[in-house]
């Protein structure tokens, strides 16, 4: 048989075989439009990789379907602008399917099969084609004369359905003898809070398609032309819609007027603690930096913190969070940090209505069902967690909202795409979501609700929750080296179990198991915090939520992982973002539980069923806003803080941080770094533990600077200070500083410079001298070099200054002092003070002797330590003090003997916020050696005393 014999019989036009060959040909074209507009957008017009793919692909799929269209399938399809929309709806769609399907057959292949990762590829790139053609021949371009699929049957069943609801008459072909409705399968059970719902739906239903209209005489019935059906869309009229939107009733204006106030009202301040520099890296600036590098393409995710086991810094090798990527786009349009508060504000206040809609499905009082909702909008929890920087947990009363509401109206394949998006939102929602299943099921169980098709929708629930955890390890499994929860944030009995660094809950489960005495300790630590604060979780709704096997299946596995496996504060006082994972799990139950206490209200005499009385209504509200107000005094706010008004230190800052170039590598403290999340090479100090763990893993971490303020939080300095230790003062030296607000550069050997000014900052690394004007005076003569007081009183100040910073280290400052007085008493005081309290670190008094005395004090700064002064006083009255400046000498950290003409003085206290200031006898310090100390004293005497 020659070539061309078996081209035609093989590939003869219009053979499927052929077709085949045609989609593989411009799947080809396609890739090389991708590649094209990839490189344009990206290599040329100087955009982000993320925009450019992004861009590169639809118009690839684009170009794919045309061509497609035109010539693999040219012959199919009928003609018309809608006809072809609706074909493209229908490729986009099987494209969107395959891109799912390519990746479960790599994992597939990887994981299962064991096989290479780029054959695997190949491999899956080879089923995306054989599901893509597939699709496209039996779905996109279906011929005529083709037997319908099984998707394209239940479309028609479900056409049938609805039409007949509408009181209309089926299309021909649809004799098909239908399973019994909606309404005769729910039979007289009209007291079941669901089947009021979806009855309720059934009417509204029937409602839009009396008002449908079609362009064919403003009927439903199809058009007439020529002998042959033309088949149109019903369309919504546009004036029974507006109307739909104008009679709403006020209840509903109302919830949606709430949700819209806390939405200004929380964007408003959260945007002003960002301004006042008192949101955080953890949870805002990591997620500013994330999304920022991932839009302008300096990687994926990356969360910009030293996480041990981390070593790619992508965000998916601590949690995996699909949901995530939802924010992205809106980031991309607007990339600010107050395009994540917006964002954040907005999908919790929309949480309000929804509520509001899943509250009417059950609870026949309306005044009720607001009741409920008030509580949620008020409720402290949520506005702590409301208040608590940015996190992808916001997405889960939206989401889980939403899903239940589809659940109710009786659509369980919406409800379980919802639940999959909540569980694939964060993979601490996994376990809560079964505890939600199960507690659904039971409840199902005790109504006698409990169906077939119920067990298929708790049973599939089920199934995605173990997909979901599967998917959520195997993902963090390619982004992170370790895994399991940290054994030092195990309850203390639980810890002397593990060796490693980490423990697994199948480890957990076994020990608590076998060992019950270690459980019921774990349970007796700080027992009365988690009963007080699980209380007051509870108060808001009064303890209802707790009728309903919905709020118990959701609280278990969060309380007992927080009460029993973790020593986390957090977790028991429900602090942070961790409010939103109960929330709406617990208000769900709450309102089924009303729901079933419906028939005990008492009836309305105004309104058809039963209602509150409005005084009854009303003091209710009152009531639940008094238990809230209590609520939030108890916890203490949560998260909520007053805005920081300290606009002056503000200026300080934004120089500070202005003085490092926008691409040179950062490493600052965790509430500044939101500040400079949007640069490429920024990073911030979780906790000095994590840090140490990294370098042993990764290297030492040498960024070009180090940045931080002691005028903010002083926890988050110590982070920074910690971690770096001595190599501040030494490897880095002091670039700028002002105002407590200070940057160490790399290398730097020149002079530090303020930030808001030119002038120089006096840095004191070695042996300096500081002469008496360097110093403020009081009631003093200046007589050879000296300042002189005469007659003061006991205390009385005579000089103080000069306010220089000390790089970390241990010095001697050396007093020249002239004191002579009317008794045996010492005569003067010297000190050494830090700080702008004037915390005292070092202190010797001077006695009453003629001739200039030299008197030296030893005090040691375990971190570089501004406003330090030297300070002089009167010790008892009428005395005479001269004082001639004072000389700083370095002395060496690890060994340094004591001069024997010296004094070495006391301490009384050490500095606080950051820098640690004491003397050597209560030094404090990681790594700092103590010198020996001694007591001796030098008299200098002169022939002539000082007048």
């Amino acid at each position: 048989m020659t070539g061309s014999e078996l081209v035609d019989e093989y590939l003869a036009p219009g053979s499927r075989n052929r077709r085949l060959l045609q989609y593989v040909l411009v799947g080809a074209l396609g890739l090389g439009v991708n590649q094209g507009v990839l490189f344009l957008a990206t290599g040329v017009a100087g955009l982000s990789y993320v925009i450019g793919g992004t861009l590169s692909r639809v118009l690839s799929v684009l170009t794919n379907y045309a061509v497609n269209d035109a010539w693999t399938w040219g012959g199919r399809g009928g003609p018309g602008a809608r006809e072809y929309v609706v074909r493209g709806v229908k490729y986009v769609l099987t494209r969107i399917v395959g891109i799912g399907i390519g990746l479960a057959a790599l994992v597939l292949f990887v994981e299962l099969l064991d096989l290479h990762y780029l054959v695997a590829n190949v491999l899956a790139v080879g089923v995306g084609i054989v599901w893509g053609f597939g699709a496209s021949e039996r779905w996109v371009w279906r011929s005529e004369d083709a037997t319908p699929t099984r998707f394209e049957r239940a479309l028609k069943r479900l056409q049938v359905r609805l039409m007949r609801l509408a009181g209309r008459d089926a299309p021909a072909g649809s004799d098909r003898r239908e399973r019994p409705g909606v309404r005769e399968r729910l039979g007289d059970r009209r007291d079941h809070s669901l089947v009021s719902a979806a009855r309720r739906r059934l009417d509204r239903l029937g409602d839009r398609f009396d008002r449908v209209r079609t362009p064919s005489a403003g009927t439903g019935a199809p058009a007439v032309d020529g002998g042959q059906v033309q088949r149109r869309i019903p369309t919504l009229d546009r004036h029974a819609l507006r109307e739909r939107l104008v009679n709403v009733d006020r209840a509903t204006l109302a919830v949606f007027a709430l949700a819209g106030g806390l939405f200004v009202a929380f964007t408003v301040y959260t945007s002003l603690l960002y301004r006042g520099y008192q949101l955080t890296g953890a949870d805002f600036g990591s997620y500013l930096h994330m999304f920022w590098t991932t839009v302008n393409g300096h990687g994926f995710l990356q969360q910009g913190k030293f996480r041990a086991g981390h070593p790619s810094g992508v965000y998916w090798g601590a949690h995996f969070s699909l949901t995530l990527l939802a924010f992205l786009p809106f980031f991309a349009i607007w990339q600010s940090p107050y395009a994540l508060l917006v964002a954040k504000s907005f999908v919790l206040a929309a949480s309000v209505p929804l509520l509001w809609f899943v509250a009417r499905e059950h609870i026949q009082s309306t005044r009720l069902a607001g009741l409920v909702v008030l509580s949620y909008a008020f409720n402290p929890f949520l506005w702590s967690a409301w208040a608590f920087d940015f996190q992808e947990q916001s997405l889960l009363p939206l989401l889980v909202f939403v899903g239940y509401l589809l659940y109710a109206r009786g659509r369980r394949v919406g409800f379980l795409v919802f639940l999959l998006l909540a569980m694939f939102t964060n993979e601490f929602v996994v376990p809560v979501a079964f505890g939600f299943l199960l507690g659904l099921g039971v409840s199902s169980l005790r109504d006698g609700a409990l169906d077939g098709r119920a067990v298929q929708t708790l049973v599939a629930g089920v199934g995605l929750a173990v997909v979901a955890h599967v998917v959520a390890g195997f993902v963090m499994g390619q982004f992170s080296t370790t895994s399991g929860v940290p054994v030092r944030v195990l309850a203390p009995p639980f810890q002397p179990f593990f060796e490693g660094a980490r423990a697994s809950l199948g480890q957990l489960i076994p020990i608590a198991l076998t060992n019950p005495d270690v459980a019921f300790r774990a349970l007796a630590v700080d027992i009365r915090t988690k009963v007080i604060y699980l209380i007051a979780f509870s108060l808001p709704l009064l303890f209802v939520a707790y009728a309903d096997e919905v709020t118990l299946g959701s609280l278990a596995p969060f309380v007992g992982f927080a009460w029993l496996v973790s020593n986390r504060a957090s977790y028991v006082t429900f602090r942070a973002h961790y409010p939103l994972y109960l929330l709406p799990f617990v208000y769900i139950g709450a309102v089924r539980a009303l729901g079933r206490w419906g028939h005990l209200l008492p009836q309305s005499p105004k309104r058809s069923g039963v209602d509150l009385p409005w005084t009854t209504a009303a003091k209710l509200v009152v009531a639940l806003l008094l238990v809230n107000a209590g609520v939030f005094v108890v916890i203490g706010g949560g998260n909520m803080k007053p805005v920081d008004a300290k606009t002056d230190h503000h200026e300080v800052i934004q120089a500070g941080l202005a003085s490092v170039p926008e691409d040179a590598s950062v490493v600052t403290q965790n509430d500044l770094y939101p500040h400079v999340a949007r640069r490429p090479a920024a990073s911030f100090i979780v906790t000095p533990y994590e840090f140490d763990r990294y370098e042993r893993e990764v290297g030492p971490i040498a960024p070009e600077y180090i940045v931080y303020d002691t005028e903010l939080r002083g926890f988050w300095v110590e982070q920074v200070l910690e971690s770096f230790d001595s190599r501040i003062g030494t490897e880095y030296q002091l670039y700028r500083y002002e105002d407590g607000f200070w940057v160490f550069k790399r290398g730097y050997e020149g002079t530090p410079t303020a930030l808001t000014t030119d002038s120089e900052v006096t840095w004191v690394d070695d042996d300096h001298e500081f002469e008496p004007r360097d110093f403020t005076t009081q009631s003093t003569t200046e007589v050879r070099g000296f300042v002189v007081s005469q007659g003061g009183e006991a205390g009385e100040r005579i000089w103080y200054g000069p306010y220089a910073v000390f790089a970390p280290g241990t010095y001697t400052a050396t007093f020249r002092v002239y004191a002579t007085g009317t008794d045996d008493r010492p005569a003067a005081t010297v000190d050494v003070a830090v700080g702008d309290s004037h915390r005292v670190v070092a202190r010797e008094q001077v006695a009453s002797k003629p001739g200039v005395q030299e008197v030296t004090v030893r005090f040691t700064l375990d971190h570089p330590t501004d406003k330090v002064e030297f300070r002089g006083a009167h010790a008892a009255p009428g005395g005479t003090v001269a004082f001639g400046g004072v000389t700083v000498d370095r002395q060496d950290r690890t060994s340094t003997d004591a001069d024997p003409s010296s004094t070495t003085a006391t301490t009384d206290v050490a500095v606080d916020h950051g820098p640690v200031a004491t003397a050597d006898a209560t030094h404090v310090g990681p790594q700092t050696h103590r010198p020996p100390t001694t007591d001796s004293r030098s008299t200098l005497t002169t022939t002539e005393p000082l007048r």
